[in-house]
């Protein structure tokens, strides 16, 4: 298979490997140690400079005497690499593109239990306005702030849309169960009057009357429904290590 430029996988790769890994491969090399050759070359890749193929080969064997990487080179490691590298915003432009595709209506497709059977829907979730996601992560800290650890990370789990197990999907219910138990009727309007506001249908008719409608929808695709609107409209928290890789 050849992409586009009628390069071919293996190419792209390597391409990719000796210009974004090669260069902080050959930083851990003993440079006081290495040949004239050698350190000519590793000063090439330093200026970007384009190598011959036989510099790249003196280098690739270079860089396996002195480590235990693969002679030709990691696969795996460098894909990783590009994955990182492909995700990781360089430019005001791309931040400013990002944050403009955040704030527009998304879709969503989610199969409701209804008496008459299982249901595709398609709903559209609308951004939130800040007041109103201050009040909504406030309403998540205070349903949630009894919870373990452990259900903390199932619920998470669920949210990011990952298989559960049958155990995580007890879990799940009996989560359920308690939101429902505690304050349910000031919580519930609350999450009621959430969906009434960022989702459709229905899009027609009052506030209250969008409200009186969620009263009305089944509890269990509620709240999963509500959990997904969470994570969609950026309401959910993160674990530390995920905001801040550095850290």
């Amino acid at each position: 298979m050849e992409t586009k430029n009628n390069t071919t996988n293996d190419e792209f790769v390597e391409q990719f490997w000796v210009k974004n890994v090669l260069p902080h491969k050959v930083e851990t090399l003993p440079y006081d140690k290495l040949s004239v050759e050698e350190k000519g070359i590793i000063n090439k890749i330093r200026n970007t400079e384009t190598l011959t193929d036989y510099e790249l080969k003196i280098i690739k064997q270079t860089t396996a005497d002195y480590s235990e990487a693969l002679e030709k080179y990691d696969a795996e490691e460098t894909i990783e690499a590009y994955k990182e590298f492909n995700d990781a915003i360089t430019s005001e432009q791309e931040l400013l593109k990002l944050v403009e595709e955040q704030n527009k209506p998304q879709k969503l497709k989610m199969n409701c239990h209804f008496n008459e059977g299982v249901k595709l829907v398609e709903f559209t979730v609308y951004p939130i306005n800040d007041s109103r996601a201050v009040q909504m992560t406030q309403l998540h800290a205070d349903i949630y702030q009894n919870l373990s650890p452990d259900e903390n990370r199932v619920l998470l789990k669920q949210q990011k849309g990952e298989r559960l197990t049958k155990v995580e999907e007890d879990v799940i219910e009996h989560i359920n169960k308690q939101v429902m138990e505690s304050s349910m009727e000031d919580r519930m309007h609350q999450i009621n009057f959430l969906l009434a506001n960022q989702v459709s249908p229905p899009s027609q008719g009052t506030v209250d009357d969008r409200v009186k409608f969620w009263e009305k929808f089944p509890f269990n695709d509620k709240m999963s429904l509500y959990l997904k609107i969470e994570d969609k409209l950026g309401l959910t928290e993160h674990f530390d290590d995920e905001l801040f890789p550095d850290e």
